[in-house]
Parts: structure tokens; C-alpha cells; sequence
């Protein structure tokens, strides 16, 4: 055992006098471990604030609209033109297979990207699914809520605005605001941001292109496009999930609701070849949950492992009082023994 000496500073040990109040600290009152991990917590949550939107729907917000800080940055979509994007005969198979044909790209702080596929369902019913805004709520993934403030027609066309929430962690939420021209007779849906309003999303428009299958009668083939500027702290994860992974979970949900409306109204699908599977196909949905929580996730990890050095740290200090006499790099009461020396070193170095 390692006896503790005198130092030279005064009357008592200091040695024994911060080893003492170390262990007091550590060992009589034994600090829980849960509040270790929340103070390791605290850099994540001070990096948070660029990233979080602490949004909430207002009725005066509609009163007393704070106009966007642009009027657009991202170049309009022709409205009844398809998609542009070159397709190869293999990427036609793809489709005609039923799978899901996706392409996403980023260039100068803009990302977005084309997703097609092919739905067993007709396109007026397709379209209902795509034009009924006011029913998003439960089936666009994260969607938290939807007002719409503004509707009105245009000839062929129905023009509405449209408030939304997304929230996708609960410390993580925005908000914007859309403007839809929906043309059923076209069987199109554009939308962008309303600039008399401002929303968290720096710029964003998406369009949906729907037509009837070209060999498979009662079924349709949707096309759905999107470009987004987003925030540029905003985590790569949260990027990722809201253009790349919500090519697909866009498409996807609408694929679901239209086929299972087609079940709950025949029991099969579009051309009679068999019943259509009841089932949440949102496939990108648990991904996007999966990058969030990765964040989250690593995070904690790093507080664990944080609090459980300390805390073993403070066991240590407490059975090796004359360890924490240190002042600087130079120790003030030396341990008796060689052979003690060159174990206190690895804490010392820690």
C-alpha cells in the first residue's frame, strides 16, 4: 500500500486533502452515471440549434405573412413537359419489372432527382391519391401536420397553398410553405415555395407526372421530380433523407395508398392479375430513421464512454489518493516505490 507523506506546502497533506474531497465527490455521494452521459451530451446539444427549427403552426402567421428572402433561386420546371432524363433499355426493364428506378444528384448546394415507377392502380385514381393535399397527414412519412390557407381555380387548373410540418426527430422539425398547381385533365401536380411566405427550406419544387401504362391496361406509371436548396449546416444525414431517400419514400407511399384502394374497392389489382399485398411499402422511411438515429446514436455512444472513464477514473483516484496530487506536470507528493511510480504513470498520462 502506498503511504501518504507530508508535503512540504503546510501543516497536512495535500495529497491527502484533494484525495479526500475527490472521494467525497465520487465515492460518498457516487454522482449517477445517467448525469455523466447528459453533461457528455451537451457539445451535441450546443451544436444542434443551427440545425433545429423550433416551428409551431400560428394562426397570425397567416394574419401578418413574413415574406420568403427570395423569389426563387431554383429554375422552374416546365410545367406539362415529362420529367427530362435519359432512360437506357435497361433501366426501362428495371421499370417494367416493377421496381423502382431512382436518380439523385447535388450540384451547387441543389440536390434533387427523378423516381419512376409503375403503379397497379388507374391514373384518375393515382392522381386522387397525389391531388388530395389535405389528406397527406398519416401518409407522407414525417408529415406532423397540413393547412391549407389558400384554394382557388385557374381554368384547367386548381390552385392551392398549403402549410407543412415535418418533423423528423423530436428535437428536430421545419416548416414551409407550398403553392400546388394541380392539372387532373394533364394528370400533373407542380409545386414550389410561396414566396410571400417564409419557410425553413431555402428553395424547393417538385413536380408529379402521371400516364397510363404504355403496355399494362389499369395501370399507371408515375414520374415524380424534386430539387431543394437546402440549408448548407444542415446535417448530411437530414440532406440525404429529404432528397435521396425521399425520392423514393414519395413514390412509394403513393404506390401503397393507390393499390390498397384498388384492394379495398375490386380485391385485385388494376388488370385483374392477382390480389394487390396490404402492406406499408415506404422503404425508405425506416432508412431515414436509421441515419437520424445513427446521429443520435453515436452521440450517446461518445457520452457513455466519456462518463465511464470518469467514473473509473474516480475510483481509481479514490483508491490511489496520492495520484491526484498533481499540480501541473509536476507531482507534489511522490509515491514511495519504483514499483508504484510506474503504475500511477498510465493514470497520470490519461
Amino acid at each position: 500500500a502506498i503511504s501518504p507523506k507530508r508535503s512540504s506546502l503546510g501543516s497536512g497533506s495535500f495529497a491527502s486533502h484533494t484525495s479526500r474531497t475527490m472521494e467525497n465527490r465520487f465515492g460518498a455521494h457516487k454522482m449517477p452515471l445517467v448525469l455523466l452521459m447528459l453533461l457528455g451530451l451537451l457539445p451535441m446539444i450546443a451544436l444542434m440549434p443551427p440545425y433545429v427549427t423550433s416551428y409551431t403552426l400560428d394562426a397570425t402567421v397567416a394574419k401578418r405573412p413574413v415574406p420568403h428572402p427570395h423569389r426563387g433561386v431554383i429554375p422552374k420546371f416546365e410545367f406539362a413537359a415529362k420529367p427530362e432524363v435519359e432512360l437506357t433499355q435497361k433501366d426501362m426493364d428495371k421499370i417494367g419489372h416493377g421496381e423502382l428506378w431512382k436518380r439523385a444528384w447535388e450540384s451547387n448546394g441543389i440536390g434533387g432527382g427523378v423516381a419512376v415507377r409503375d403503379i397497379a392502380a388507374p391514373r384518375d385514381m393515382v392522381f386522387d391519391q397525389v391531388a388530395k393535399i389535405e389528406e397527406y397527414v398519416g401518409k407522407v412519412p414525417f408529415l406532423n401536420s397540413l393547412r391549407i390557407y389558400d384554394k382557388k381555380k385557374e381554368g384547367e387548373e386548381v390552385v392551392e397553398k398549403a402549410e407543412y410540418h415535418l418533423k423528423i426527430a423530436p428535437m428536430l422539425s421545419y416548416g414551409y410553405f407550398l403553392e400546388h398547381h394541380i392539372n387532373k385533365h394533364l394528370g400533373i401536380l407542380h409545386f414550389f415555395l410561396d414566396y410571400d411566405r417564409k419557410s425553413d427550406f431555402d428553395d424547393m419544387q417538385g413536380k408529379w407526372f402521371l400516364e397510363n401504362h404504355p403496355s399494362k391496361a389499369g395501370w399507371t406509371r408515375a414520374w415524380y421530380q424534386i430539387d431543394m436548396s437546402l440549408p448548407r449546416r444542415m446535417p448530411k444525414a437530414i440532406r440525404s433523407l429529404l432528397t435521396s431517400q425521399g425520392l423514393a419514400s414519395a413514390i412509394e407511399w403513393v404506390k401503397t395508398a393507390s393499390e390498397e384502394q384498388v384492394l379495398s374497392l375490386h380485391g385485385r389489382t388494376g388488370d385483374g392479375g392477382g390480389a394487390v399485398a396490404a402492406h406499408f411499402t415506404a422503404s425508405a422511411l425506416p432508412v431515414g430513421w436509421f441515419s437520424v438515429g445513427l446521429l443520435l446514436l453515436g452521440g450517446f455512444a461518445l457520452s457513455a464512454s466519456a462518463a465511464l472513464r470518469c467514473a473509473r477514473g474516480a475510483r481509481e483516484v479514490a483508491r490511489q489518493p496520492t495520484l491526484a496530487t498533481a499540480v501541473g506536470p509536476v507531482a507534489v507528493v511522490e509515491p514511495a516505490g519504483g514499483l508504484e511510480l510506474k503504475r500511477a504513470e498510465p493514470f497520470l498520462q490519461q
